[in-house]
């Protein structure tokens, strides 16, 4: 919008990633190429952060989006894509720098979600999306450990850039041979998420039926085989549930409570961790959400 608008600028501070990592880690630690434009697929830049890379003990690649509207940026409104891929040079850069084997973390700060299924030689990707004014902040916290990554994905991350969908878990969103030849599985369902837990499921409850206006109660135990995490605990039976709480290693917890139309959030203590979990209701229609998720609700009739 302000690029409509010569001569203003943001009104408030947004530090850059690479301001962030630096005083996360120290700036005597950091190191930069910018490797290219985003906009642009020259390759010029490339070469000067390989070698930069080559020389580092952990190369940090971020990549994304210009937010905009009607072609001012590569996200945004009238800022349409003929595919997925990372748009500019962006694919070169990644590629380039994945294969001099030093290792490296993908951090994507994007406006829509682009297909990463040829990065598999990252050590971590952080998708970031397009995160606010702390966003850079959180970002070096989660690079440095000190925040924890708990979030959980709200779209589908594709493999293929010729990706059909980016949304929940259509009835055609995997491998279908013998209906089409392209295999739209996706590289990360919707929903998905590491933490440092090992979190496990030992049981779900919940009726098999939701009457139109009525309520439903659902139950869920889970177990912490690992680190002490925070678990976000999804719920969608017609409607989207979330529950986040605090499960210290090895103590099982319980959460249950009445899952009822409206919009008022409840604050419930996680039994085990003593910590309060605030959830909040919403309608919505019934929807199947990711295939890799562990355990799913019996559909309301």
């Amino acid at each position: 919008m302000l690029s409509k608008h010569p001569g203003h600028d943001l009104g408030i501070k947004i530090p850059t990633v690479l301001a962030a990592i630096r005083e996360e880690f120290g700036a005597d630690r950091v190191r930069f190429e910018a490797g290219g434009e985003i906009t642009s697929g020259d390759s010029d830049a490339v070469s000067a952060a390989v070698a930069l890379a080559r020389d580092s003990d952990v190369a940090v690649v971020v990549v994304g989006d210009i937010a905009g509207l009607f072609g001012d940026g590569t996200s945004g409104e009238g800022c349409d894509a003929a595919d997925l891929r990372l748009p500019g040079g962006q694919h070169g850069l990644v590629t380039a720098v994945l294969d001099t084997g030093v290792p490296t973390v993908l951090v994507v700060l994007s406006g829509r979600p682009y297909a990463l299924g040829d990065y598999g030689k990252a050590r971590a990707i952080v998708q970031a999306f397009f995160p606010g004014a702390d966003g850079a902040a959180a970002v070096a916290g989660i690079l440095s450990r000190r925040v924890p990554a708990t979030g959980r994905l709200p779209v589908q991350i594709p493999w293929h850039p010729y990706a059909s969908t980016t949304y929940l878990q259509p009835a055609l969103g995997l491998s279908n041979p013998g209906i089409t030849a392209l295999d739209n599985t996706p590289l990360y369902p919707f929903g998905f998420g590491l933490t440092r837990g090992a979190i496990v499921y030992e049981i779900i409850t919940a009726a098999a039926s939701l009457s139109t206006g009525g309520s439903l109660d659902a139950a869920v135990t889970i177990r912490n085989d690992g680190d002490n995490t925070v678990e976000v605990v999804q719920l969608y039976p017609a409607f989207r549930w979330f529950a986040r709480l605090s499960n210290s290693s090895g103590t099982p917890g319980s959460r249950s409570g009445p899952v009822n139309r409206g919009r008022s959030p409840s604050t419930w203590t996680l039994p085990g961790s003593r910590s309060p979990a605030k959830t909040g209701r919403s309608e919505s229609t019934p929807a199947r959400c990711g295939s890799s998720l562990a355990r799913r609700l019996p559909r309301p009739q």
